[in-house]
């Protein structure tokens, strides 16, 4: 459980959060989540959020630095355990962000 807490204090510290969440999905997944209530993102934005070094249109709420590789990372990471990521978002919604893992 110490990545865990350690995901949620990253968080904790650096974006107004709505929710996170953790759900046992069919097929033996767990899907950890996280929902804010930052600026939505483009349809551009959503399809390069993941990428190496992207700088989106939305900048960050807490006004950290942002090198763009968090979330490249954070893919390349969940890929590795035979898992998937992806966001979800709409105008003035903020975003859903997802990590899927086996159990």
């Amino acid at each position: 459980m110490p990545h865990l807490k350690l995901a949620c204090e990253i968080v904790w510290r650096s974006v107004r959060t709505t929710a996170i969440t953790v759900a046992a999905l069919s097929g033996r997944m767990i899907e950890f989540g996280i929902r804010d209530e930052g600026p939505s993102l483009t349809d551009n934005d959503k399809n390069r959020v993941f990428g190496k070094f992207q700088k989106l249109s939305a900048k960050p709420t807490g006004g950290e630095f942002s090198a763009g590789l968090g979330l490249f990372l954070a893919k390349a990471i969940v890929e590795l355990h035979q898992g998937a990521v992806g966001c979800e978002s709409k105008p003035g919604h903020g975003a859903y962000f997802w990590a899927r893992l086996p159990r």
